[in-house]
């Protein structure tokens, strides 16, 4: 970050209610801050400043920054002897001190380096902050504890001192005390933890970085944002991607932006790019702006070579073939049902005669969808659009008599479909007007939406508003999609009746918005459709993934999607893989195949297959553009130490079987815990969420309740009419049956050996197989009820399923 933005960011502390914000600004300043504008910023807080510390903190800061200005060659106090000093420094009061300390040499003398314990000896905490910064570097090793003992002082300047000094210097001693500071309610004694852990273990600061990243309090992101400085770009690159996709605060994206603006790299702008694309009109300004500032760094660093033209031509197509991919991604998810809608086919019929569009319609056929939709698909592409017109317009004769305003009205579509922005600029006038006309219909408006939407125009916010409420649903969603690109400001009165209405494509657009609105509360909303035992929220919540940045929802949908749902859902979350080609998506993917059988291990397998190398992603972008620049002004490189191959599967084996062994070990007291944590189970699909083992523990209470407490009370009963069971016996005992029943997590088999069994097989870490299938399996009783099931759970090999097609099963047995 360069000195101009550093200041400001310096600056802008200053002036924040967080104590500890203002603290490090005004130790900055004291370090080396040296400008007018900052010594009016001081005096100018000095005056409303009512903290005793902070107060002491820019009196000194005043006075280092005077003393810069002047340049005055005597500002280095001669400090002479150790013995004479420390006469001179016990008669001083605290001004002194810090005045002392301030003019200290900038190298302090051998004789005065391992003082810092002896001067600490009845400072005040302002002053014994300052020495322990200045000293810390020579502080004598088996006297560190004076320094961690302060870690648990009540004075925040002296805590702050202690622990900066520690991060830097001595980041083990700080074990014990991380689980405390990572937690802390203060943004900037979490901060410096994260940088702390960094040196310990990278993966859980990464954790917390992001965390801190993602939270819902401003103060938070931003002491994460002032954080990612500290550590190499390359480590924190992936987390600020994250963050602007979520960030919606412009001044904190701004901060953000300096990060990316002056590191430069060649895979950045693609990201940024995306992110702009799929952002409202305030936000995707702003991102554009440092997106330009990151590209124009890139050419001047020398990395592209002469090839700087062509990688920005690249990066514009391969930005729009995204969107083409995530577009069609929407389009079949509405494909698979008795009838295509009007409004759907219509857009099909117009957008595929685009070669972008229609390419991505042709690698949707091999993605994992039904039948059903790859004939649609198939059709569509097999009809040329003559063909298409012809067909679209006797469909609609049966209907209505069609007139040669609807020929007019579907060429108007047409245009709408694919006007470009410059154009639709030009012509705004007239687009507009198309809202009013009275001959325009549903579809026409629909259309007219779109396009204002697709080239972010303003100019019909109010008529937008008016039609929130149309009865025809896709004109309002149209509308809302569009205000909400436009200007959220109009919709944000109606989102609450927005997300409350039950039409996919509505709850989708309203989700998309308060994304942008409240990250975090999209999250949560998003999370609670998913995870919801209902199948019809649990696919609007997968339809309502594309409003997200893939990277942001990917390892959440991952989770999903290593649970034992219905195959067509498993399918509809596994096109969004499709949809987001990346060599990020490999392992996820690789989980998700190992977590299934048959057709979706399957499937999952072949996209991970068809996922491009890590490089690749922009290959086309590098083609021909050196490895490295000769340049003698620019030190600047392309990483060409980073993987640019796919990982083998042994290695996608090690990584699953760490990941698995880590979940099941006890976990390090710094480790990072989110507010909703995804338990691993033991089996192969061993990823559940909290939701379903909390649906488990209940079956099994349940269970508990009616097999022990909730009796029957014993009646006298005709002896002819008494049921023997046969005893039980507690051992294990290989079984085959039928999956009866499945109930909030309890599994009834009638097997083979005419008993029926009731299991709860969360509990033993076990997927619950699906019904009517045939299965063999382990299990070990454990009572029997009174109806004469038997209570029992599987042993350590679990259960697999019997092929139906070869395997002979007589029912009647069973029963």
């Amino acid at each position: 970050m360069n000195t101009s933005k550093q200041q400001q960011l310096i600056l802008d502390n200053l002036r924040v209610p967080i104590k500890s914000f203002r603290i490090f600004a005004l130790e900055e300043i004291i370090k080396s801050g040296g400008n007018p504008e900052i010594l009016s910023v001081l005096k100018e807080i000095q005056a409303t400043e009512d903290d005793q510390d902070c107060s002491l903190l820019i009196s000194n800061a005043i006075d280092a920054v005077l003393s810069r200005l002047n340049g005055s060659k005597t500002a280095k106090i001669n400090v002479g002897e150790s013995s004479d000093f420390l006469v001179k420094w016990e008669e001083a009061d605290d001004r002194l001190r810090l005045h002392f300390i301030s003019n200290m040499p900038t190298v302090i003398p051998k004789e005065f380096r391992l003082l810092g314990p002896k001067l600490v000896e009845g400072s005040s905490p302002i002053v014994t902050s300052r020495i322990i910064r200045l000293f810390g570097r020579y502080w004598p090793e088996d006297q560190y504890s004076i320094i961690t003992n302060y870690l648990h002082s009540d004075n925040l300047v002296l805590k702050l001192a202690s622990l900066r000094t520690l991060v830097h210097l001595k980041p083990d001693l700080l074990l014990n005390d991380l689980p405390e500071l990572l937690v802390s309610a203060d943004p900037e004694i979490k901060a410096l933890a994260i940088r702390a852990l960094v040196k310990i273990d990278k993966e859980e600061a990464l954790n917390h970085l992001q965390a801190l990243l993602l939270s819902p309090t401003k103060t938070e992101r931003l002491a994460g944002i002032q954080n990612c400085p500290f550590l190499p770009f390359e480590t924190v690159k992936p987390l600020l991607l994250k963050y602007f996709a979520a960030e919606t605060t412009p001044e904190l994206l701004t901060k953000a932006g300096w990060i990316i603006e002056m590191n430069p790299d060649v895979e950045v702008p693609f990201a940024l790019f995306e992110i702009s694309e799929r952002s409202p009109s305030n936000k995707a300004e702003l991102i554009k702006k440092v997106l330009n500032e990151s590209v124009k760094l890139l050419d001047k660093s020398g990395i592209l070579g002469d090839k700087f033209s062509l990688y920005t031509q690249k990066l514009k197509n391969w930005v729009v073939k995204r969107n083409s991919l995530r577009f069609v991604r929407q389009i079949i998810a509405r494909l698979d049902g008795e009838s295509v809608a009007p409004e759907i086919e219509q857009k099909i019929v117009v957008t595929i005669k685009q070669p972008i569009v229609r390419e991505a319609f042709s690698e949707a056929i091999n993605w994992p969808i039904s039948n059903l939709v790859k004939q649609r698909i198939e059709k569509y592409l097999g009809i040329n659009n003559t063909e298409i017109k012809v067909a679209q317009e006797s469909k609609e004769q049966t209907q209505k008599e069609v007139t040669e305003v609807k020929s007019q009205d579907y060429s108007m579509l047409e245009m709408l479909a694919t006007i470009t922005p410059e154009k639709a600029t030009t012509n705004i006038d007239k687009i507009l007007l198309l809202l009013n006309h009275k001959q325009s219909n549903a579809e026409l408006k629909t259309a007219v939406f779109q396009c204002l939407t697709r080239c972010k125009l303003s100019g019909a916010e109010d008529i937008a508003t008016s039609l929130i409420r149309s009865r025809d649903i896709s004109v309002a969603t149209a509308a809302v999609e569009y205000l909400g690109i436009v200007n959220p400001d109009y919709i944000i009165p109606y989102l609450g009746q927005c997300l409350n209405v039950s039409d996919i494509g509505m709850k989708s657009a309203a989700l998309g918005i308060l994304k942008n609105y409240d990250y975090n509360q999209a999250i949560s909303s998003l999370r609670a459709m998913l995870y919801s035992s209902d199948n019809n929220q649990q696919y609007m919540a997968l339809e309502c993934i594309s409003q997200f940045d893939f990277t942001l929802i990917r390892d959440m949908l991952t989770e999903f999607l290593c649970l034992n749902h219905p195959e067509p859902l498993l399918e509809a979350g596994l096109c969004h893989f499709a949809a987001n080609p990346s060599s990020d998506n490999i392992y996820s993917l690789y989980k998700i195949e190992q977590a299934h059988d048959g057709t979706i291990a399957n499937q999952a397998r072949l996209l991970r297959e068809a996922c491009p190398e890590p490089v690749e992603e922009i290959a086309d972008s590098l083609d021909e553009i050196p490895q490295e620049v000769n340049n003698s002004n620019s030190e600047a490189k392309i990483d060409t130490n980073k993987q640019t191959k796919k990982p083998k599967e042994s290695e996608l084996k090690e990584r699953l079987r760490i990941e698995k062994e880590k979940k099941l070990s006890s976990r390090p007291a710094y480790a990072y815990r989110s507010s909703v944590e995804v338990p691993e189970n033991r089996s192969k699909q061993n990823q559940t969420t909290f939701l379903i083992a909390v649906i488990a523990f209940l079956a099994v209470v349940s269970s508990v309740y009616f097999i022990f407490f909730n009796k029957p009370v014993p009646q006298e009963k005709p002896k002819s009419k008494t049921v023997l069971f046969k005893p039980i016996k507690k051992e294990p005992i290989e079984i085959e049956g039928k999956v009866a029943k499945v109930e909030r997590g309890v599994v009834t088999i009638k097997a083979t050996n005419k008993e029926t069994y009731t299991l709860v097989p969360l509990k033993d870490g076990w997927k619950i197989p699906e019904r009517d299938r045939l299965i063999r399996g382990l299990v070990i009783p454990d009572k029997r009820n009174s109806n004469g099931e038997i209570s029992a759970h599987f042993g350590d090999t679990g259960y697999i399923y019997i092929n139906e097609y070869t395997k002979e099963f007589n029912e009647d047995k069973a029963n």
